[in-house]
């Protein structure tokens, strides 16, 4: 049928790109796919998760003599948890030249509707999984330097990993505040005019450009925390908030910056020390990786934790090179790496611990020159519901809507949203950890 609209296609649109959408962002990561989901826990017009955890057992137990008393009766301390919940949104836009040029052809048409729904997906399941391994501040590298006028741009560890080209950046001072100043990338601009990262030249320098893509004769002073402009402060818990330890980080700390995160789904760390992860360093210089650190690493975690089943639930992300440093450790003892196949079809090397095999799977977004050790029982993605697409005004399966520009009136184009509230929520942290200070390969 030629002639197609968006106004025609709207509620076939929406089924047709709902359910596979939803398959691929759910499944496109090994966190996402081998997490949890809850729906049910999430409530309130904040959108929370409330999850108790166990602080202390009750020990109102223990041998009594003949005749004798029997144990006072002890309680089990808790305290609530309160998992907040990031808001997530993918865009598509549509301009009325590009639906006028394809509609007399449906596989024209069909072509640019896929092409911007298959690139909003692939884009939102890459920021969406950076999250997972942030501490919600969604700061992406520190400026290395200062700079005016020029417009290659510096940057210290994790150096460009989590930039990308086209990404509109703000550089911050404070993230605790979100404060910026005339020293800081895109101060000043309005929404959707910021400057963006052009070419990634490094793993430790960008090239940056202004919205137009053309060269930014920007300023910035050194020490500044880069975000995607927007985002400070309000990103996913991930990891790197989750597995930490505040009382090591006047020795270790990620990135050796010499902080750790000290409130952690609500509460202090400094006032319930079992909300602190087990970390096992070399006080922030790299060294080789070997089985005796990983498994210190593997034992400490059930030592603390008290729980001596996890070798089931357990799996290990990391980086490629510290996935080639633990081949290669393997490969120099004349040992043959042991290849696993998982849930959802991720593959992963195993790491042999007592009678069973932890698997190794690698993240491309995982913290640098470090190894997590995680039990999945006690990590969830909370979710006030699944991914969606935004209803249009007219309701129903309608999830378009005409652009409206900053003035108010209404633009030649179209456009789609799809969202999801949702965060990462640990409920035991003794029973996470990390194996920091690796060399990579």
């Amino acid at each position: 049928m030629a002639g197609n609209t968006l106004a025609l296609l709207a509620g076939a649109l929406k089924k047709n790109y709902h359910g596979p959408i939803v398959d691929t962002l759910n499944n496109m990561t090994p966190l996402m796919s081998l997490l949890d989901k809850d729906y049910q826990s999430v409530s309130g017009t904040s959108l929370k998760a409330i999850v108790p955890i166990k602080l202390r057992s009750t020990q109102g137990i223990g041998a009594v003599a003949e005749g004798g008393a029997l144990p006072v009766a002890k309680y089990v301390k808790t305290a609530q948890l309160e998992i907040g919940l990031a808001y997530n949104y993918g865009s598509i836009k549509f301009t009325g030249q590009a639906i006028a040029a394809s509609r007399k052809s449906d596989t024209a048409f069909a072509n640019v509707i896929d092409l911007e729904v298959n690139d909003m997906t692939s884009s939102m399941k890459v920021d969406t999984n950076r999250q997972f391994y942030g501490d919600g501040s969604g700061w992406l590298a520190i400026t290395n330097g200062t700079g005016s006028g020029a417009h290659l741009v510096t940057v210290d560890n994790p150096g460009t990993q989590y930039l990308r080209p086209g990404m509109g950046i703000q550089s911050y001072a404070d993230l605790s505040s979100a404060s910026a100043d005339s020293s800081d990338i895109s101060y000043g601009e309005s929404a959707g005019e910021e400057d963006m990262v052009g070419s990634i030249p490094s793993s430790t320098t960008f090239e940056l450009v202004t919205h137009a893509d053309v060269e930014a004769s920007g300023t910035w002073a050194d020490n500044r925390y880069i975000c995607r402009a927007g985002a400070a402060a309000i990103e996913m818990i991930g990891l790197k908030a989750i597995v930490d330890n505040e009382s090591i980080k006047a020795t270790s700390s990620w990135y050796g910056l010499g902080d750790a995160t000290t409130t952690i789904h609500g509460l202090s760390r400094s006032t319930y020390p079992r909300l602190d992860s087990v970390i096992v360093h070399n006080s922030n210089t790299n060294t080789n990786i070997t089985e005796a650190r990983i498994q210190e690493l593997l034992d400490d975690i059930e030592d603390e934790s008290g729980k001596q089943d996890s070798a089931a639930t357990q799996i290990i992300m990391t980086t490629k090179g510290v996935r080639k440093a633990y081949v290669d450790l393997l490969a120099a003892d004349r040992r043959y790496v042991k290849p696993l196949q998982l849930i959802g079809g991720w593959q992963a090397i195993g790491y042999q611990a007592g009678n069973r095999l932890i698997p190794m799977l690698v993240d491309k977004h995982c913290i640098p020159n470090t190894l997590f050790a995680l039990d999945r029982r006690y990590l969830k993605i909370y979710r006030a519901a699944d991914y969606d697409w935004m209803s249009g005004p007219t309701g129903g399966d309608n999830m378009f809507r005409q652009t409206i520009t900053s003035s108010g009136g209404t633009e030649d184009a179209y456009e789609a949203n799809m969202f999801v509230y949702q965060g990462l929520g640990c409920s035991s942290f003794k029973n996470q950890g990390a194996l920091r200070d690796i060399v990579e390969l």
